[in-house]
């Protein structure tokens, strides 16, 4: 029931956050390190952990770059957020 604009920014937020902490596990940062250099909420990065070892950082990149396109896209043409996004979520 949220906007699709919304959902966009919420999901490149989350990926931007895959991203650092998958960078930070390649250097071999433990949790606790990770938690001090990301400065986010122990909950959020204890889930990104989790989130981050199903990715490697070139997929990570490449989405945020997918998500990057969509929203440029509807800024442009006012294109279908939700149709982007799904067609997004379904190759991930």
């Amino acid at each position: 029931g949220s906007e699709p604009d919304y959902i966009l920014s919420m999901l490149l937020r989350q990926f931007k956050i895959l991203l650092q902490i998958r960078e930070l596990l390649e250097l071999n940062y433990n949790s606790s390190k990770i938690i001090s250099s990301v400065k986010l909420h122990p909950f959020i990065i204890n889930k990104g952990i989790n989130q981050a070892k199903n990715f490697d950082q070139k997929t990570i990149r490449k989405i945020i770059n997918e998500l990057v396109k969509i929203e440029l896209k509807n800024r442009r043409e006012q294109s279908d957020i939700k149709i982007d996004i799904n067609l997004l979520l379904s190759k991930i």
